[in-house]
């Protein structure tokens, strides 16, 4: 990065952090509704404020200064060789590597075609689609409506916005208005803070939502979700620290997974009990035919909760998330980890996608074949068989924790078996849509 002139310096108060936090601001006092907010991004070095230990919060914020605390909250890889994308801004501009940076990163563009504007004021429109951008959902945006209101829509999804704020700005001329730095400061907070209910202990390390895929170790295994993002999955040798990641097309966490006993999530493991008033109790998984001992964990971002993709891929790793899980459910109650079969496997998607295609649900197909019959077919040399089915889930996992509530499906999990094959099928036209199958044997 190129070295700036003391008096440049002085105006990049967005870029090197202090030592003083929000509380040395004389302007923004514990009470004000932006302590929060700014205390934790001058502790990260995100923003700074002024020499007179000011913040000056209802300040309005040019597109320069806030490309500048995008690309810091972003953490870019500031780079003094790129290409000027614009002619108003000088490449001895004390933003100009950071503006060519979040330009590069697709994060933000000009006012027109070769302009940037540096010094213009940023509008709430403007600043919420930076933001959208810099979390990878660009195409979500554009999928819910494009610009700006689709950009609202995914903000407030992803929590950027409240509900109030999401009602007010859909109106333009609210939407229109230059946002200060308060705003900006609450609103980058918003999409960089991680709660307690998005953070995830396996084996001593903290994993969390946001994070970059890069920092989640060596990746065992990658398979595709039904919600449009890839599972990374980690911990398959013994299941003891196992858990899953998912990771979207930006290269950042949007769902953690984890089943088995290496797992804590905000103080609480497997074989606890959790009260239905435990604050994140939606996160957490019980056993109800073990006292509702908690088996499993899953976190997901509530703009990558819904269904997706359909995809033969995205069967397929469903259903992969599914063996992972019920081998760290059997690991946990000391039996050995199955062993995937391709045959069983086979056998268990075709029956899956019969059920989808024929709109039906029952371990016999509409001709009367048995799943041990089915498992023969496929080539299966068994002494003993069982199978479980489940519908209407499209995330493994989901379909994972049904069984585990079934004693019956229950039971075949915990079985004497030493293989699994599972499959799943979808028809968008049947009555359930998601259907998996499981089969189990040993020989």
């Amino acid at each position: 990065m190129k070295k700036y002139s003391a008096i440049l310096l002085l105006l990049m108060f967005f870029i090197f952090p202090t030592e003083a936090r929000a509380a040395a601001f004389s302007d923004v006092p514990a009470d004000s509704a932006y302590y929060e907010a700014i205390s934790y991004l001058s502790d990260k070095g995100i923003i700074t404020g002024y020499n007179d230990n000011t913040f000056r919060p209802e300040k309005e914020i040019t597109r320069a200064e806030a490309a500048t605390l995008i690309s810091r909250a972003a953490q870019l890889e500031i780079k003094d060789t790129l290409k000027n994308a614009y002619t108003d801004v000088d490449e001895d501009h004390w933003g100009y590597d950071y503006i060519m940076s979040a330009t590069k990163a697709g994060i933000v563009n000009g006012v027109s075609e070769g302009i940037y504007s540096p010094n213009s004021t940023l509008t709430h429109y403007q600043i919420l689609t930076m933001i959208v951008r810099m979390l990878g959902q660009d195409d979500a945006a554009a999928a819910a409506g494009g610009w700006p209101l689709g950009y609202v829509k995914v903000a407030y999804e992803n929590k950027i916005i409240n509900n109030e704020q999401y009602q007010t700005l859909q109106n333009s001329a609210d939407g229109k208005l230059a946002a200060n730095r308060g705003d900006i400061a609450q609103y980058v907070y918003n999409a960089v803070f991680v709660p307690d209910e998005y953070k995830l202990r396996i084996a001593g390390h903290e994993y969390y939502l946001g994070m970059k895929a890069d920092e989640l170790g060596q990746v065992e295994e990658i398979v595709s979700s039904a919600y449009g993002f890839l599972w990374y999955i980690f911990g398959t040798e013994h299941y003891g620290n196992f858990f899953a990641a998912g990771v979207n097309n930006n290269g950042t966490v949007v769902a953690l997974l984890s089943a088995g006993y290496g797992f804590k999530y905000n103080g609480l493991k497997a074989g606890d009990t959790v009260s239905s008033d435990f604050e994140y109790a939606d996160n957490l998984y019980t056993d109800k035919n073990n006292g509702t001992k908690i088996h499993g964990v899953l976190i997901i971002k509530d703009a990558y909760s819904k269904l997706q993709t359909a995809s033969k891929a995205a069967l397929v790793g469903e259903s992969r998330i599914s063996f992972h899980c019920t081998n760290a459910f059997r690991v946990y109650h000391g039996l050995a980890a199955l062993k995937w079969d391709n045959n069983a496997s086979i056998a268990a998607q075709l029956h899956s996608q019969d059920m989808a295609n024929n709109d039906y649900f029952a371990h016999d197909s509409q001709d009367g074949t048995k799943f041990y019959n089915r498992l023969v077919n496929q080539g299966v040399d068994y002494i003993a068989c069982a199978e479980n089915i489940a519908s209407g889930y499209p995330l493994g996992f989901l379909n994972y924790n049904a069984w585990i509530n079934s004693a019956r499906h229950r039971r075949n999990i915990l079985g004497n078996y030493t293989y699994l094959g599972v499959g799943g099928g979808y028809n968008q036209n049947s009555t359930y849509k998601c259907y998996f199958t499981q089969d189990f044997f040993s020989k």
